[in-house]
């Protein structure tokens, strides 16, 4: 087992002891010497729950010295510049506005209007034109997780 499988168990191990099943691990990068720690929640991720991650995982990594003695340690939310990975992060984010960037760089804008275990779905707004007219209308598409795109949340002021 990969020290990234081992640090997510750890920290689902403590948010099942702690009673803080609204909290999950979302990802973990390694890089060299610097581990980040994505972890999210189900209402809100706040600094406390970051700090006492930090402290238990430094101390996983001071006692088994995977990093050796120098590395940075971060534990954070993943905020609104990282995709969303997680079928919890999909439902968490339903109603909300999001870009979908597929493997071929093509985009598109829509609202967040459902999502499962498999699939999420999205609603945009297709045009058309008849005679004169130009028709707008809501289509609603279901794009499965397996087709590895890229879903950013749009920040809107």
């Amino acid at each position: 087992m990969g020290l990234e499988e081992q640090i997510k168990q750890i920290v689902a191990k403590y948010f099942e002891l702690t009673d803080r099943n609204d909290c999950f691990v979302v990802d973990i990068v390694l890089k060299t010497k610097k581990l980040e720690i994505y972890i999210d929640s189900d209402d809100a991720v706040d600094f406390e729950i970051c700090r006492k991650v930090s402290r238990m995982v430094e101390q996983f990594l001071d006692e088994g010295k995977q990093l050796g003695e120098d590395y940075l340690l971060e534990v954070s939310s993943p905020g609104l510049s990282r995709p969303l990975l997680l079928p919890r992060q999909f439902r968490k984010n339903i109603g909300r506005e999001v870009t979908v960037t597929a493997a071929d760089k093509s985009r598109l804008t829509g609202v967040l209007s459902g999502a499962d275990d498999e699939a999420f779905e999205l609603t945009h707004s297709v045009s058309r034109k008849e005679g004169r007219k130009k028709i707008t209308e809501q289509q609603t598409i279901s794009v499965p997780y397996s087709e590895g795109r890229k879903v950013m949340i749009n920040i809107k002021f």
